[in-house]
């Protein structure tokens, strides 16, 4: 259906407009990768219903070892280590599944203030892809305080929108930037150019 291609709705485009064009694209790249589907039922002035299934996979219980909580990491010293911060846990799933043959030891953090924490603790760290709008503490803040002890370290921004205000606003700070929703070969080729 036209509705889940990104920036369908922007017949009126608006901030509102663009958000929602994006959030169904999302979710219809995230049901597809998930090998289910989603679909839409409507009435005129009634509104509409979402509907989306998936296969049922249970997950092993505990924590994933790449998260990183000690922030003490044991690099493998035959790839290079990216860190993925991120709090959303399927888009952390997402990104990993996308890189997952690129010859990379990831690691992650769900906010801005562990992503500081873990970069203090663990200087292989080679790449950190960034997520902007998170809890406790956000991506610009987080990417700011890592480039006053790690200037070198290149940071790539992961947002929804990124419009020329919003590079202009963290002008600096950020390496480079990848739109949501990501594009995997064209993260690769961030990554390879960083890397």
């Amino acid at each position: 259906s036209v509705i889940f291609e990104p920036y369908a709705q922007l017949d009126r485009p608006n901030k509102k407009n663009i958000v929602r064009s994006i959030a169904l694209a999302s979710a219809k790249n995230l049901t597809k990768y998930l090998k289910g589907s989603i679909w839409v039922e409507s009435e005129p002035e009634k509104g509409s219903t979402f509907y989306f299934t998936i296969p049922y996979s249970p997950v092993a219980s505990g924590k994933s070892q790449n998260v990183a909580k000690a922030y003490n990491i044991q690099p493998n010293n035959n790839l290079k280590t990216i860190l993925i911060v991120e709090d959303e846990e399927v888009n952390f799933l997402y990104l990993k599944e996308l890189l997952k043959h690129e010859n990379l030891f990831i690691i992650s953090a769900n906010n801005g203030q562990e992503a500081v924490d873990v970069c203090k603790s663990n200087p292989h760290i080679g790449l950190i892809l960034m997520d902007i709008k998170m809890p406790v503490m956000d991506g610009h803040t987080a990417a700011k305080i890592i480039k006053e002890f790690r200037p070198e370290l290149p940071i790539i921004a992961q947002t929804a929108y990124a419009l020329k205000s919003e590079i202009d606003r963290f002008g600096g700070i950020f390496d480079e930037y990848a739109t949501k929703p990501i594009d995997g070969n064209k993260l690769k080729i961030l990554i390879k150019k960083f890397l």
